[in-house]
């Protein structure tokens, strides 16, 4: 089969003969003979049947696009699952790729892993670490614990001040007086800057995908 499946992250080339199975992700080439895959599955997207996350109204309000990426990240996690391919060269290696579920290419390639990788294939709407860890390349402990911390410092060094540099905007804005403009601290206006920048690629780059989808 030869496919070429929308993802919101962008397009994935997909090809499998009775060789094996190539994926192009990003600009990425892969390719595996079915021997050397240990597992595969998919597993629902972490955010699949979940409220996303909410900020009080005058905080999410403040933040140009919080709102708008939140709902971006429910559009991606009802209609995607995590393609986990796992194999070993020689330590347990992975691959974890975002697929929609609707995409007829999804579905030929759910067939075709099914029908060559036999009692190696895990099925579909796993949860997503204990398919991991079915698989062997399950994070370690700490990864959780390491992953929280770092989003707190994110939080702290970028969230936080650009959140205090908008609110002196809407002030100043609301008031009529830019002489509050003058308040907002550097590291403000570059937090700002960073959030704006990254949420506008965010949301031009997946939200097109998505809503063409």
């Amino acid at each position: 089969m030869e496919a070429t499946i929308l993802a919101g992250h962008g397009p994935v080339d997909v090809a499998t003969d009775a060789d094996g199975l190539s994926l192009r992700v990003s600009g990425r080439d892969f390719r595996w003979r079915w021997s050397e895959l240990t597992g595969a599955g998919f597993a629902k997207h972490p955010l699949a049947g979940r409220s996303a996350p909410d900020l009080p109204d005058e905080i999410a309000e403040a933040l140009p696009g919080f709102r708008q990426m939140r709902d971006l990240g429910t559009d991606l996690g009802s209609t995607h699952e995590a393609l986990v391919l796992a194999w070993r060269t020689p330590r347990p290696k992975s691959l974890q790729v975002f697929l929609p579920t609707a995409d007829a290419g999804t579905a030929m390639l759910q067939s075709e892993l099914s029908a060559h990788l036999g009692d190696r294939w895990h099925g579909a709407s796993n949860e997503l670490e204990p398919l991991r860890r079915s698989l062997g390349v399950g994070h370690p402990r700490w990864y959780a614990l390491v992953a929280t911390g770092i989003a707190l410092i994110i939080g702290f060094v970028t969230v936080l001040p650009a959140l205090l540099g908008f609110g002196k905007v809407g002030e100043a804005i609301a008031d009529l007086d830019p002489g509050k403009l003058g308040e907002i601290q550097p590291v403000s206006w570059i937090a700002m800057a960073v959030w704006v920048l990254i949420v506008g690629w965010l949301l031009a780059r997946f939200g097109r995908r998505i809503g063409g989808a």
